[in-house]
Parts: C-alpha cells; structure tokens; sequence
C-alpha cells in the first residue's frame, strides 16, 4: 500500500486539503469533511490521469494508496482545524 499525505487547512468554516510533491500537477478541493476532501481528491487525480496524458500520477494506483492527514496551520489556528477534523472526521 503507498501512503499520500493530504494536507488539510481550515479558513473560516471551509475545510481545503491538497497533495503536493507529485509532477506539475497539485489536486486541491475544498469540502465539508475529511471524508469528502479525500473523495474529491481522488476524483481530481483520476481526471487528470485520463485527461492531461501521461505524467508521474500515471504510475500511481488509487486503488492502492492510503492517504494520511497532516495539518497547514499558516492560515487558520491549531484549535480550529483540530477541533473541526475531530467533529466531520468519518
């Protein structure tokens, strides 16, 4: 199983998350829980393997990627996003 990292940031009520360190290519969405970011970002990555040709996200199986969970907390405070992840965790 090959682990991601989404990273997850918190800006008022929104909830973003994104995956950085893969080609020229950074999936980022928004959603009203971790369940739905990370549904989002699979979906981004899938469109973008079948449309935008071939690339490093071409050699990556979602079927065989667990993501994890780290935290930007540039823009939002500890508190905030913890707090926010404990209660629309899935």
């Amino acid at each position: 199983m090959k682990k991601m990292q989404i990273i997850l940031e918190s800006s008022g009520n929104e909830l973003y998350g994104r995956v950085e360190g893969v080609g020229d290519f950074m999936p980022v969405t928004s959603g009203k829980d971790v369940g739905e970011i990370e549904k989002n970002i699979r979906d981004l990555i899938e469109d973008h393997k079948t449309h935008d040709g071939p690339d490093e996200w071409a050699k990556i199986d979602l079927s065989k990627v667990q993501f994890d969970y780290t935290y930007d907390l540039t823009h939002s405070s500890k508190n905030s996003i913890l707090s926010k992840y404990q209660k629309l965790r899935p």
